[in-house]
C-alpha cells in the first residue's frame, strides 16, 4: 500500500505488467474496471517490437479477461511536458471506446507522435502494425554490486519509412497512431497443413 505524490492511494508489485493485470483483475480491483489504460510509456510500441512491450503485453492481458483495454506510448525522447499532450490523445482514445466498446479479444495499441509538433498534433489514424520492428534492441552488460552479471536491454528506436497506414508512417507523420490487436495468435490457415505433417 502506498500514496502517489498526488494523494492517490494505490498498491505496489513486483511483477510484469501482464502479472500485474491478471493479479489486480482477479484479487484487488473490485467490482472490475470498465477498461484497462496501460502506460504511458516511454519508448514507442511499434511495429513488431510491439511483441517486446510489457505495456502492450498488460493491454492483451486485460482483453483476456474481458476488460476493454488501450496500450499507449509515446517517444523515448518524451519529457514531462510531452505526457501532458500524450494524456490528452489517450484520453480521446478512451472516450470512444467508453462510447463505442470493443470488440471481444480486441485491444488498441496507441502510439502518440514525437513531441507535440507546432500547430498540434494531425489527429488519429487507425493504422495497421508494420512489420519490421520500430527500433533496434541491444543488451549492455554490467556487473552488479553483489558481483552478478546484469543485461540491460538498451532500446534505441530506428523507425526505416513505412508504407503510408501504418503505426510508423502515422507517428512519423505526426498523427496518433490507433492500431486494433487481438487475444491469441492462433494461424487458421496452417491448420490442415499441420494436421497432414502430424497426421
Amino acid at each position: 500500500d502506498l500514496t502517489l505524490p498526488s494523494g492517490l492511494r494505490a498498491i505496489g508489485l513486483t511483477a510484469t505488467p501482464a502479472s500485474t493485470i491478471n493479479l489486480a483483475l482477479r484479487n484487488i480491483v473490485m467490482p472490475r474496471p470498465d477498461l484497462v489504460v496501460a502506460g504511458i510509456n516511454r519508448g514507442h510500441n511499434l511495429g513488431l517490437s510491439a511483441y517486446l512491450s510489457g505495456t502492450v503485453g498488460a493491454a492483451r492481458e486485460a482483453a483476456a479477461h474481458g476488460v476493454p483495454a488501450i496500450a499507449a506510448s509515446l517517444p523515448a525522447s518524451a519529457t514531462e511536458a510531452d505526457l501532458v499532450f500524450a494524456a490528452e490523445e489517450v484520453f480521446g482514445v478512451a472516450r470512444r471506446v467508453k462510447q463505442y466498446g470493443l470488440a471481444p479479444n480486441t485491444f488498441l495499441n496507441v502510439n502518440v507522435p514525437r513531441a507535440n509538433p507546432a500547430g498540434g498534433y494531425k489527429g488519429y489514424m487507425v493504422t495497421t502494425q508494420a512489420m519490421v520492428r520500430g527500433g533496434e534492441q541491444s543488451f549492455a552488460e554490467m556487473q552488479h554490486p553483489s558481483g552478478r552479471t546484469v543485461y540491460w536491454s538498451v532500446y534505441t528506436e530506428t523507425n526505416a519509412p513505412q508504407p503510408q497506414g501504418s503505426d510508423i508512417w502515422a507517428v512519423e507523420n505526426g498523427y496518433t497512431s490507433v492500431t486494433p490487436m487481438r487475444v491469441g495468435e492462433l494461424d487458421q490457415r496452417e491448420m490442415e497443413t499441420l494436421r497432414a505433417i502430424f497426421k
